[in-house]
């Protein structure tokens, strides 16, 4: 509708997204003698895809019609100048940036051979030198339930997590230095840097201005494995036998420790939390938490 109208026009329900997954669950509780035990697990996934829209040209920065939920489009990643040479040889790139490319900043790969680094039509039957690197929808999400009981004693423990996402997070807790002091920050990780000193570094250069961005397009390099194994709970605890509480009048009395997100295994970096590293990853970061307890039943 035209500005003049000083009106926008309501959001429509005009997408059909079909999404298809499963879930399945499998619990065991037996016992050997004295020893009682449960094991349950659970897992899932979905996948969705965009069956009608309407963009008929097919734009990536909208919806589009075969388009699988969760798609992450950039660039392929060749690894960062190291020469003078090297720059004036490559593909030009300056549709990402007019300033001069030198040592140390990321060579991006020209997959449509056309010479020159860009986004073409940014459409699906244009895209340039994008593609497909990854997607962000979790995959195979599962856990895991054990709990034991011996002679007053029990124990349990949790375990979760995502076997597959793909993550890229264009923000100062990833990449540190995002191109003016006040965004950026700056992580132990960070002093992996590409130096004329330190050519073989995983960040590449540095600015302090707005030529940070052409080295932190959406890319292969820089594109994370968000996968992860997390201890959420473990918890071991004693109960009094029943002669005891029948002395005392009692029905339980129990004891326990409690650990919560005991540990993570994940190959994400350090800064952003596999469980919650969504758009630029900055929340507050996941405590680790001891408790001890008694529990009394009258």
């Amino acid at each position: 509708m035209p500005a003049i109208l000083g009106a926008f026009p309501p959001t429509a329900n005009n997408a059909a997204i079909q999404t298809r997954g499963f879930e399945l669950t499998i619990g065991w509780n037996d016992h050997i003698g004295d020893l009682r035990y449960g094991v349950r697990g659970v897992l899932s996934n979905y996948s969705g895809k965009v069956l009608q829209y309407p963009n008929p040209n097919g734009t990536l920065s909208s919806y589009y019609k075969g388009q699988k939920m969760g798609e992450i489009w950039g660039y392929q990643t060749e690894g960062l100048f190291q020469s003078e040479s090297e720059v004036s040889e490559a593909p030009k790139q300056t549709f990402l940036s007019a300033a001069a490319w030198t040592p140390g900043d990321v060579r991006y790969a020209d997959l449509n051979g056309d010479g020159k680094i860009d986004a073409g039509n940014s459409t699906v039957a244009s895209p340039g030198d994008r593609k497909v690197i990854g997607n962000s929808t979790p995959q195979y999400s599962y856990s895991l339930t054990t709990d034991l009981a011996w002679k007053g004693f029990d124990f349990q423990i949790f375990l979760q997590g995502i076997a597959k996402r793909d993550a890229f997070i264009n923000s100062n807790y990833f990449f540190g230095i995002v191109g003016n002091e006040w965004q950026s920050s700056v992580f132990t990780i960070h002093q992996n840097r590409w130096t004329p000193e330190n050519p073989n570094g995983f960040f590449p250069k540095y600015y302090m201005s707005d030529q940070n961005s052409k080295n932190t397009q959406t890319q292969t390099r820089y594109l994370q494995n968000a996968a992860y194994l997390r201890i959420k709970n473990m918890q071991l605890g004693y109960s009094l036998p029943a002669s005891v509480m029948k002395a005392i009048k009692l029905e339980r009395i129990r004891f326990y420790v409690s650990a919560e997100n005991l540990a993570t295994f994940t190959k994400l970096v350090k800064t952003l939390d596999p469980e919650l590293s969504i758009g630029t990853g900055k929340i507050y970061p996941l405590q680790r938490t001891f408790s001890a307890g008694l529990n009394v039943t009258f």
